[in-house]
C-alpha cells in the first residue's frame, strides 16, 4: 500500500514538473483604453472667455507604461476656423474679444 502511495506521489510530482517547464504562450494582456472620435473642450481658468477645442481620430492610453498616443490630432483655440467660440455659461457681450495667436 505504501508503494502505491509513493508511486502516485512521484507521478504527481513528475506531472507537475513537466507542465511547469513547458513553454506557454507569452502574450501580454492588454492594459489601458483606446478611444475613437474624441472631442475635447477645455475652459482655461486664467482666460474665462477662451475655449480650446481639440479632436483626435484615435487615442490610446496605457497606464502601465504611462504613455498616451494621439493620432490625427486637430483643433484650434478659437473655434477651428468657424469664428470665435465662447463659453456656454458666459453671455455673448462679455466685454472682451477672444484673440487667436
Amino acid at each position: 500500500m505504501q508503494k502505491i502511495g509513493l508511486y502516485a506521489l512521484l507521478a504527481i510530482v513528475v506531472f507537475a514538473l513537466v507542465f511547469a517547464f513547458l513553454p506557454g504562450s507569452r502574450t501580454e494582456s492588454r492594459t489601458g483604453a483606446t478611444l475613437q472620435g474624441v472631442q475635447l473642450r477645455l475652459y482655461p481658468a486664467r482666460d474665462p472667455d477662451a475655449v480650446w477645442s481639440f479632436r483626435a481620430a484615435d487615442v490610446t492610453s496605457d497606464p502601465v507604461t504611462n504613455e498616451t498616443h494621439l493620432r490625427t490630432l486637430s483643433g484650434a483655440a478659437c473655434g477651428q476656423g468657424k469664428g470665435q467660440q465662447r463659453r456656454p455659461d458666459r453671455p455673448r457681450d462679455s466685454g472682451r474679444a477672444a484673440q487667436c495667436s
